[in-house]
């Protein structure tokens, strides 16, 4: 009992060390908005288009082959997210990391999965999850592109999104030029 409630002590400062590092958790400055250049009503109308909407929040799909389907069909990388219940770390990572504007502006490069590794054992075996929380980018066939173990600051886990999404898109094949049938043939 002595071990545990000193394990849970050791989770619980190594957490708050994390939250009072400055810039940890601090989503940089929104950039200010610019103002476009007056249009007359007549051609604004008929020529305006919707702006995207800006994301609130991460889009998690609900299940890792719903994951694999969307990221195949959409050529989008995977970002899956391991975690447990009894983990503080993941809790933080949920509530804070994920909540980010940055990230979630970012996790939109991404189909995107979270994985509860004590109910969905089978999915954290296949990628060798022991430590909580993980993440795992993904190509859209499911092979392992990055990974990252633990919690640790927002630009941190903003690198590693980036990085992922980079390895990702130089391993995607390239269209093959044309060859035109002529160009081979002898004297041509």
């Amino acid at each position: 009992m002595r071990l545990s409630v000193s394990l849970m002590a050791g989770l619980i400062i190594t957490c708050m060390t994390f939250i009072n590092t400055p810039g940890y958790a601090q989503p940089a400055p929104e950039p200010a908005p610019t103002q476009a250049p007056a249009q007359d009503n007549a051609s604004s109308n008929s020529q305006a288009k919707k702006p995207a909407p800006k994301l609130t929040a991460i889009q998690w799909e609900p299940s890792f082959q719903t994951a694999i389907v969307k990221a195949k069909a959409s050529q989008k990388p995977m970002m899956v997210i391991f975690y447990a219940s009894w983990c503080p770390a993941c809790d933080f990572l949920d509530n804070v990391t994920c909540k980010n504007q940055q990230v979630i502006r970012e996790s939109d490069n991404f189909v995107n999965l979270r994985v509860n590794a004590d109910k969905s054992k089978a999915v954290a075996t296949r990628y060798g999850i022991t430590v909580m929380p993980s993440i795992a980018w993904l190509n859209s066939d499911g092979k392992l592109l990055n990974g990252l173990e633990g919690v640790g600051p927002v630009q941190e886990f903003l690198q590693e999104m980036q990085l992922s999404l980079a390895q990702f898109n130089a391993l995607k094949p390239q269209p093959k030029a044309y060859d035109s049938p002529h160009t081979n043939e002898p004297g041509a």
